[in-house]
């Protein structure tokens, strides 16, 4: 996926999160997941898919673990302003205020020799400037994490322990901290 957030992209004309009305669910936050970089071939890019939607989910399961509603939300939109489109208008339907942003790239030139995971964390703020018409991209947090494609990372990393270690690294940097809910512990079966 073509990262959405930039330095400071700015969408003219888009659909913008209503002013008026007050988030609803302002403890949420969107997961943004896509199929990552693809390749020529079609089951290397099915199997790397999978690994994303795992990564994906220990990611969303880690998070709503330590009290986070996130919301996962597949963009397939080709460019990155069509990607912010989906993303704002999800934002105004779902009343979440923060998005985490979770990609993959895969490294080397002609033949992979590592993979790495980048997660971004930003929210959306009117322009002043123009009275309210262009949203500006804000990010709040980012962290890579790289991997080298070796047969023994390959047989010994887990995707979904790639996924609750983003977690615990999002809940440790605090980022998320005003959107918690308490946990309510579950009583005994």
């Amino acid at each position: 996926m073509r990262a959405i957030v930039g330095a400071a992209m700015i969408l003219w004309g888009a659909a913008l999160p209503s002013e008026a009305a007050e988030p609803e669910a302002p403890h949420c936050a969107l997961l943004i997941t896509s199929a990552g970089t693809q390749t020529s071939n079609a089951k290397v890019s099915q199997f790397w898919a999978a690994i994303d939607a795992t990564v994906s989910a220990g990611a969303s399961e880690g998070l709503a673990a330590r009290g986070l509603d996130v919301r996962p939300f597949e963009v397939k939109m080709n460019t990155k302003e069509e990607q912010l489109a989906a993303v704002v208008k999800r934002l105004d339907e779902t009343r979440c205020t923060k998005v985490v942003q979770l990609s993959r790239k895969l490294e080397g030139n002609g033949q992979t020799t590592g993979f790495s995971y980048a997660v971004v964390i930003f929210h959306l703020e009117r322009s002043q400037y123009t009275g309210g018409n262009t949203v500006t991209t804000v990010g709040d947090y980012k962290k890579q994490y790289e991997f080298p494609l070796t047969a023994d990372v390959m047989r010994t990393l887990k995707p979904t322990d790639i996924g609750t270690g983003i977690a615990a690294d999002i809940d440790g940097s605090g980022v998320l901290d005003e959107m918690k809910t308490p946990l309510v512990a579950k009583p005994a079966a």
